[in-house]
């Protein structure tokens, strides 16, 4: 399906991502391997592999236990506690979107909603 790459199993949407295009090319894109997972001596995100390789899902919202441990303790450390606490609501209600009215269809809303 178009458009794969830029969703991330997280609830992100890539396209309106600050490292879309100049680090990344979409999370669906590198399939669990963005550029800073290097950063923190991984080779894939910690929840894509829960996610996909571990589980067989195609994003989180998926999961009966989200948000899990796992999804609470992982943020982006450029936030503060706040931020990082609003993004993951943020991202938990995108997943719970994106379960009931699939991937498709939610990212058609995200594109009208403009968030690319």
């Amino acid at each position: 399906m178009p458009g794969r790459d830029l969703v991330a199993v997280c609830g992100t949407y890539c396209g309106a991502c600050r490292f879309y295009r100049t680090q990344c090319t979409g999370c669906g894109a590198v399939q669990g391997k963005p550029f800073w997972v290097n950063e923190y001596k991984r080779d894939v995100c910690r929840l894509y592999d829960c996610c996909v390789t571990q589980k067989g899902f195609i994003h989180c919202g998926e999961c009966s236990e989200l948000p899990c441990a796992l999804f609470i303790q992982s943020s982006d450390p450029s936030l503060n506690p706040q931020e990082a606490d609003k993004n993951k609501s943020a991202r938990i209600s995108e997943l719970k979107k994106r379960a009931t009215m699939g991937t498709e269809a939610w990212l058609t809303a995200q594109r009208k909603s403009g968030a690319a």
